[in-house]
Parts: C-alpha cells; structure tokens; sequence
C-alpha cells in the first residue's frame, strides 16, 4: 500500500556539518569535508575536490557520514540557484578515502529510517523536489545569501511512499541511469590519465615557453546584469568556475548581450580563486570577469599545458586571500610546457574526442533520467511500464 509522510518523520537522523581546522594539533584529527561545490563531483564518485581539514574527534563522531546518508545543503544558494542539492553516500566512494568524511557546516547529514524508506528512493525524492523547483518553497534568503529552512521542510515536504519493495525498484531504474554516467565518467577519467601521463613524457626535458607565444589570450568581460537570463535567450554565459566539472562547463544561464565570446575548443581559465582552473568550451558561449579565453592551433597540447601540472599558478594561490586574481600580463608571461609534435598532438586528439563523446552520452542519459524522475517518483509510470518499454 501507498502512503505519504513528511520529511522528518523518515530520518533517524540529522546533524549539522562542521568545517574544522586547516592545521592539524594535537586535540584534532584528519578528515575531508564535503561542501556544497563538491556536491557534484561525490554525486560522480569523486573526492578529488573535496578539502582534507581537521575536525575534533567528538565532533567527528556524529558527523562521520555512513553508508546511505544523504548530504543535504542549507547555506549559501543565490538569487538564482536555490539551496537544497543533494548527494547519496555509497560504501564506494567512502573506501576512497583512508580519512572519515563529514558535510561541511553549510551541509546537513540526514540519515534515513530504513524501516520506512529506502535511503536511495529518499535521495531521488529530494532530487526530485529540488529539480522541479519545489526547493523554493523552503528558501529564506537574507543579505544575497539562500538559507534552506530544515524545520519546515520537515514538517510540510510530503513523501510518497510505496512499499520498501517498490521503492527499491524505482531506485534501481533511476541508479541505472547513474551507473552509467559513472562508468563513462571513470572511462573518460581513463583517458585523461592517460593524456597526462604522454604529455608529461614528452615535454620532459624541454624549454618552457611564455603562453603569449603559443596562445591568443583573452580576458572576459561581464555584460550587463540585466541580460543573464534562465530562459536560454542568447549565448550560455560562464562568470566562473561555479559551473564548471572536470573538462566541460555546465550551461545554468544565458546573457543576452555578449561582451567576450569563447568559440567551441576554446579553453576558458579562471582567473580568480580558484585560480588556474580550466575547462573547455562545448559551443559558442560567453565569459564574464572570472575567466580569460585561451586560444590555440593545437588545442589539446594546450589544454594539457595548463592541466598537466597541478600546481602551475600555485604562486598566486599561495597569496592568502579568496580575492586573489590574475591578469592577462601573469597570463601571457606565465611559461608553461610545450610541444608541437604532430604525433603527440594526434594522439591527444583522439582522447579528446573519447572523453568528449562520454560528456555527451552522459548529458544525454542525464537528460533521460530526469526526464523519467518525476513521472516514477509521483507513480504516474510505474517501474514495470519503464521495463516493458525497454524490452
């Protein structure tokens, strides 16, 4: 039988994140802290991105998240993205780590009542609500900043709730979707190694060059606040790295009037903190103050020039305050590794088009997922009409 229930009534429980200490001592030990920009790449299985800081070890041992928790964020959403993302802790993406993990203190741990739901149908639901703008319901946003209010959602977010057999169903169609964006993910992973490891072997030895003698280099410039829209009117616009993943940025908002166009293979670097991050651009897009435009005839020896190494700007990052930036001079003068080897650049190519062909194919089963999310989650298509459809 069906039911519903409000949120609250479905975890055990619930706790605020912690941030720690930079600096280990002797009354703290080390653990990684998931904040709300790592969200999306531990939705990929990835704590790459997610800083190791040190946390006391009571306050460690109710935040240490657990197989099947659930890390919510509750602080810092914008006029334009709401807080409320989510992502599922698996044992696979614990095991990745030798330290505990907890959620940051803008996040909350919920661990979900297996009794009554399980914790990857609980997730999907919150995925759910936060992709069909429901979330909204639970902002209160105060001096520019998105607070997400945890008491009202637990009380007024209703959950539908069929029998543990059936959400585990639906859970397992939807993680189908999810399984496969991993698995293209770690292939294209596979291939950026790879890059790496050739072009690191090949530059070995040699001269570093000024990008200004092997790159175009272009500073963005934003377009007037009043253009950035949400409805796809004009070019896909990046101010940033908030949109950014690990080679292709994410369109979120589009600017009416364009001030600096990258064209697509254009590398897109961000020239405020975090400084020195690089992704590609897909098409025709926009940039804002926070990235400069990178331009080349031998695109993926270039991407690799500024990727390979990761401490390539570490000497402006080093400087101590999140304002630090850099202009188009530190840009041009800054020497990098390089090559113009016809067969290294061919190989690169051929890897470049591996992981860009995984990109796409996981845009689309993206596209699909979310697609079939609300229609499983309200009950309107049942799991064996998805299993009929595929078969």
């Amino acid at each position: 039988m069906t039911t519903v229930a409000p949120a609250g009534s479905l975890l055990t429980f619930a706790v605020g994140g912690g941030w720690g200490d930079e600096e280990a001592s002797a009354e703290t030990t080390p653990c990684l802290v998931v904040r709300g920009t790592d969200l999306m790449s531990v939705r990929g299985g990835s704590l790459d991105s997610v800083p190791l800081r040190y946390e006391t070890p009571k306050k460690m041992a109710s935040r240490a998240l657990q197989e099947g928790d659930i890390i919510l964020e509750i602080s810092g959403g914008s006029k334009g993205q709401p807080t409320g993302r989510t992502a599922l802790v698996t044992q696979q993406l614990l095991d990745r780590s030798k330290h505990p993990v907890i959620p940051a203190s803008f996040c909350r741990l919920l661990r979900p009542d297996r009794s009554q739901v399980h914790p990857r149908y609980l997730y999907y639901w919150l995925q759910e609500m936060y992709s069909s703008g429901r979330v909204w319901s639970y902002q209160n946003q105060s001096t520019g900043i998105a607070n997400f209010q945890m008491k009202v959602f637990t009380q007024v977010e209703m959950v539908r709730l069929p029998p543990l057999e059936e959400q585990e169903r639906i859970a397992g169609v939807l993680g189908a979707f999810d399984d496969l964006i991993e698995t293209n993910r770690r292939l294209a992973q596979a291939a950026i190694g790879l890059q790496r490891a050739a072009f690191l072997r090949a530059t070995e030895g040699l001269p570093r060059v000024p990008i200004s003698e092997v790159m175009q280099v272009e500073m963005g410039q934003s377009p007037p606040g009043d253009t950035y829209n949400f409805d796809g009117d004009g070019l896909p616009f990046f101010q940033g790295v908030k949109d950014f993943s690990d080679r292709y940025p994410a369109t979120r908002v589009y600017c009416s009037q364009p001030r600096r166009i990258a064209e697509p293979g254009d590398l897109l670097l961000a020239v405020r903190a975090p400084i020195g991050r690089v992704n590609v651009a897909t098409e025709r897009c926009a940039t804002g103050r926070g990235l400069a435009i990178l331009r080349s005839g031998l695109p993926a020896i270039a991407l690799q020039s500024l990727t390979a190494k990761a401490d390539l700007w570490a000497a402006y990052e080093d400087e101590g305050t999140v304002f630090s930036s850099i202009n188009r001079k530190v840009i041009s003068d800054q020497r990098i590794r390089w090559t113009s080897d016809p067969d290294l650049a061919r190989a690169l190519e051929a890897l470049d088009e591996l992981v860009l062909d995984c990109h796409e194919k996981n845009s689309a089963l993206t596209r699909q997922r979310d697609e079939l999310l609300p229609l499983l989650m309200s009950g309107k298509v049942r799991v064996r009409d998805v299993e009929a459809g595929a078969s």
